[in-house]
């Protein structure tokens, strides 16, 4: 018997959708490389209708995060790294350090700008955090959750 699209399954007695408090799945990952088939991917889901319920540059690679009726969430991403080193390198930067988090991008904006012969450097390049809490930053970008923009406590500073 086939369900109505958009129905809850719910085929085993007492199962719930698991609060936060409990173990189970919150996402899965599919990885793509290079970025350029991540575009590929959001763009033919995007000719059905079917688009991301976040996006994100999180600095060392992009992601688009999909829903389905069903609340399973799937995370598609791609470097925005050619090499382990460099990737590496960004993650030990005070860039990182400053914004562990990353960005919301408007997913269509991005990938547009990147068709339209925008480099992977400038591309993956994040504003520096103006404001304590999320803000828009500029036409097409969020910068990302309010905690990862604080400025770390003395007791809590790694000690060198």
């Amino acid at each position: 018997m086939q369900r109505p699209l958009g129905e809850k399954k719910n085929c085993v007695p007492g199962l719930r959708q698991p609060d936060g408090k409990v173990p189970g799945l919150h996402h899965f990952q599919m990885r793509f490389a290079p970025i350029g088939d991540l575009f590929d991917r959001y763009e033919a889901l995007a000719s059905y209708g079917i688009m991301p319920a976040r996006s994100a540059n999180h600095g060392p690679s992009t992601i688009f995060y999909y829903g389905d009726p069903d609340d399973n969430q799937l995370e598609l991403s791609a470097s925005n790294y050619l090499t382990e080193p460099e990737v590496k390198a960004f993650l030990q930067s005070e860039g990182f350090r400053r914004n562990p988090a990353g960005i919301d991008v408007d997913p269509a904006e991005y990938v547009g700008r990147y068709r339209k012969g925008v480099s992977l450097e400038e591309l993956r390049r994040l504003p520096e955090p103006a404001y304590r809490h999320s803000a828009v930053v500029g036409p097409d970008v969020r910068l990302g959750s309010a905690w990862a923009l604080q400025p770390r406590s003395a007791s809590r500073r790694k000690r060198v």
